[in-house]
């Protein structure tokens, strides 16, 4: 999650109780933070360095853009590698299986909203 919530507070309440009862809650909380899906649809179109993303979004500050991208490598949704033979060491990203397969939910739910139900 993006901020920190207080654990007595009832937000962290009603979070808890969310996660207890709702089934999607987990995956909502996964795709929500601003930038991460942009960052990793990004990757999956072959821009997958980080002075190329920020190009890209030239907005998103440093540390926010650096942030997203370990969530998505910890989460196990890209990998990040260096390229051999590079001065200075250049790394990249790749998406995984599980980010694909992620960014087809996503994809399906753009379309969903693209349709305008009224």
């Amino acid at each position: 999650m993006a901020t920190k919530v207080k654990a007595s507070s009832m937000n962290a309440h009603n979070l808890r109780v969310l996660a207890d009862h709702c089934q999607v809650s987990e995956v909502l909380e996964l795709i929500s933070p601003r930038w991460k899906m942009q960052v990793l649809f990004c990757i999956s179109q072959e821009v997958y360095q980080f002075s190329q993303l920020k190009k890209v979004f030239p907005t998103i500050s440093d540390q926010v853009l650096a942030r997203r991208l370990g969530e998505i490598v910890t989460e196990g949704l890209a990998i990040k590698y260096n390229v051999p033979d590079t001065v200075p060491c250049q790394v990249k990203y790749e998406v995984t299986e599980k980010g694909a397969a992620l960014l087809e939910i996503v994809q399906a739910l753009h379309q969903w909203g693209k349709k305008g139900w009224e």
